[in-house]
């Protein structure tokens, strides 16, 4: 093949290296279970490029609830933000690499994100891990660190992105013909929640310098029309308030859940009177707290994908839960809502658990939610009361 790229040594050398057809398909296969950094998270999203976590490879697919696997899609990757990514791969001599792997990884995404559950990815995930001979839990805080997301968020994240339909489809080729590449550019623009991509990732290589391979891979897809599409009813950082907020929830969850957050902004305004909106650059948040700036306490936390997190780890630094028996009894109270259920054991009353905002549309549910923050905020007040009376 031609197209050579050229290596300058430091004794001012030029070593040409030749791109090369790849022998098997498997071979870049291989390379991207291995090196899923190849998939360029910079070229995708320059400001917060996504960064990928394996959970497996040759990952069945449903085709219907409770059934067998009956198609399995080549990798399986989840980013930082917790949105799943479905890797198919085949070689420019394929000639499925054009139309018909298009419907291919549509019918997966479909059918993936209809029958899949966040469960059942992190079992393939520590079981991968596992068997590799790494401990999951730690594998997957050193993935997160420096995202919004922790351990004890992140799955209930994949489950919200799942139900939303917020995935990702790339294809992986050695060269991507103009036929899919004009494809691949069509859909990105006009589907609202999945991202579709192409990626080539052609190899150079060298025959003097020891058979010196390059590996350079390309994004196909990344119009400026897509990235339009996709920044519909999505903010920047800093530009979050009550109206985005409420647009977007109302976007991505329906009319019933915007009325929730609704109902939730009404209670902190009475009970906290302090509410602040998130910076995410993808995901709104509304943040209720107790107390003046910088030294208050969050709450809870509605985010327009769809969850509302109680951050017991912050709930710690207060006096009235600094206790662990006290966040205990929070958990069981909340456990006490119908519908809502918190495990017991683990570690989540340090964390910060959360439920489907969509449990809240059932009134019952959202009273007895309203009414386990109504014994927050005054068993704090009591607590900072019995203070100021003590130092008094």
């Amino acid at each position: 093949m031609s197209d050579p790229i050229y290596l300058e040594g430091a004794d001012g050398h030029l070593t040409r290296v030749d791109r090369t057809a790849y022998t098997r398909e498997k071979d870049i296969q291989n390379l991207i279970d291995q090196h899923p950094e190849l998939l360029p998270g910079d070229q995708i999203d320059e400001a917060d490029p996504p960064r990928w976590l394996v959970i497996r490879s040759e990952a069945g697919i449903p085709s219907e609830e409770g059934g067998g696997y009956w198609w399995s899609v080549d990798h399986l990757l989840v980013d930082q933000k917790g949105i799943p990514t479905f890797v198919e791969v085949k070689r420019s001599s394929d000639t499925r690499v054009r139309r018909e792997v298009v419907a291919q990884m549509l019918e997966y995404a479909a059918n993936g994100t209809a029958y899949w559950r966040a469960e059942t990815l992190r079992t393939w995930f520590e079981d991968a891990e596992k068997q590799a001979g790494r401990e999951p839990e730690k594998r997957l805080s050193d993935f997160l660190e420096g995202s919004e997301l922790d351990t004890g968020t992140f799955w209930d994240r994949v489950a919200s992105n799942l139900q939303a339909s917020r995935v990702r489809c790339v294809f992986v080729a050695d060269d991507i013909p103009p036929t899919l590449r004009r494809l691949v550019e069509f859909m990105n623009e006009h589907l609202d929640t999945i991202q579709v991509f192409a990626v080539e990732v052609p190899q150079y290589v060298a025959k003097e310098a020891g058979g010196l391979r390059a590996i350079v891979p390309r994004l196909v897809g990344q119009t400026a029309k897509a990235v339009a599409t996709k920044s519909v009813g999505l903010q920047q950082p800093g530009q979050w308030d009550e109206k985005t907020f409420m647009a977007d929830v109302e976007r991505r969850n329906g009319a019933e859940v915007r009325l929730v957050c609704e109902q939730l902004l009404g209670w902190a305004r009475e009970h906290t009177g302090r509410i602040d909106w998130g910076r995410g650059a993808t995901d709104g948040s509304m943040i209720v707290v107790k107390g003046p700036p910088r030294h208050g306490v969050a709450l809870f936390s509605a985010w327009t994908y769809g969850r509302l997190e109680v951050p017991f780890q912050y709930l710690a630094s207060h006096p009235a839960f600094a206790d662990a028996a006290a966040r205990e009894e929070l958990r069981n109270r909340l456990n006490d809502v119908p519908g809502i259920e918190i495990p017991a054991g683990g570690d989540a009353i340090n964390k910060r658990p959360s439920v489907a905002l969509s449990l809240l549309t059932k009134p019952e549910t959202l009273l007895g939610l309203l009414q386990t923050f109504d014994w927050v905020v005054a068993r704090m007040d009591a607590r900072s009361a019995a203070e100021d009376a003590s130092n008094g």
